[in-house]
């Protein structure tokens, strides 16, 4: 038995990339047999929707199928694709181009916690375009990331992270994007289980990522929620873009404002995409007083 699935001929991170992914999914889990991802004729990819496709890519392979990837035949995706180090990963006839320009695919372990937060600290903060940040400043930033990580590892029941990103121009304006992918237990799903359990009412899947980001808001028994709300306030300073998917919901926070979607099929876990304004020329800084955010200057 074969079955082969067609990569559009662009995939970015908006609505219809995720909607794909997802149906893509929804498509193909249950396939037992040989499995192509044809890439043929896919012409523009934003390079870091690749950790989502190889979390997929990853639990195929988990659920009994014999999974393959082909070549972009367009120079610009093709080029992209082997430079992050994707195909690397998946071909063993691919060679790795290292430039500053991507965040390389790789692939986290539960063992591997400090390991991920040295990929975060080498390969996303300390890009050469990354907005000028304090150490503590810095630091506050990785550990928020990092508790995403524990958070999809530990709770979500994730076996392993996906990560990788790019840096590029959106409207002459340079961004670095960096997408964090599992396949664990989705944030909707976690969070209804948590409202039932303390007596709260269900949300939609939307309003349950909204929740999350909320201050304070938690499904651990221990204070604390995962920082997302600090995350955003950051990401709303610096004009840049915060995505997360998760089940069907997406949600798209930019501008100070937040955009809610919903995909016609489920993704089984959670994709949280960052996008990063490289253009800003302030200065970040972060004091512990109140876990307050200090000001920028």
């Amino acid at each position: 038995m074969f079955s082969e699935f067609n990569i559009p001929e662009i995939l970015k991170t908006d609505r219809d990339g995720f909607n794909f992914l997802a149906g893509l999914w929804h498509d193909a889990k249950d396939c037992k047999e040989n499995i192509t991802f044809n890439f043929d004729r896919c012409k523009f990819i934003e390079v870091n929707l690749a950790a989502v496709l190889g979390a997929m890519f990853d639990r195929l392979l988990f659920n009994g199928a014999t999974p393959y990837v082909t070549y972009p035949d367009y120079i610009g995706s093709r080029r992209s694709l082997v430079r992050t180090g994707f195909y690397k990963n998946l071909r063993d006839d691919a060679k790795n181009e290292d430039r500053e320009r991507y965040i390389p695919y790789r692939r986290f372990s539960i063992k591997e916690s400090l390991s991920f937060k040295e990929y975060i600290h080498d390969e996303f903060t300390h890009k050469k375009r990354f907005p000028q940040c304090t150490e503590t400043a810095e630091l506050k930033i990785i550990e928020i990331i990092c508790e995403v990580f524990a958070n999809a590892v530990t709770h979500g029941g994730s076996m392993y992270v996906y990560c990788c990103g790019e840096s590029h121009e959106r409207f002459g304006i340079p961004m670095l994007d960096m997408s964090i992918v599992n396949m664990g237990t989705t944030i909707p799903d976690l969070v209804n289980e948590h409202l039932y359990r303390t007596f709260q009412k269900e949300l939609s899947p939307c309003d349950c990522i909204h929740w999350a980001f909320k201050k304070g808001n938690t499904t651990k028994s221990t204070p604390g929620g995962l920082g997302l709300d600090i995350l955003n306030t950051f990401i709303t300073l610096n004009e840049g873009k915060l995505q997360m998917v998760s089940g069907t919901a997406m949600v798209d926070y930019s501008d100070g404002e937040h955009q809610f979607d919903s995909l016609d099929y489920p993704f089984p876990g959670t994709i949280v995409n960052l996008e990063i304004n490289c253009a800003d020329n302030k200065t970040y800084d972060w004091t512990n007083d109140n876990d307050e955010q200090q000001d920028i200057f």
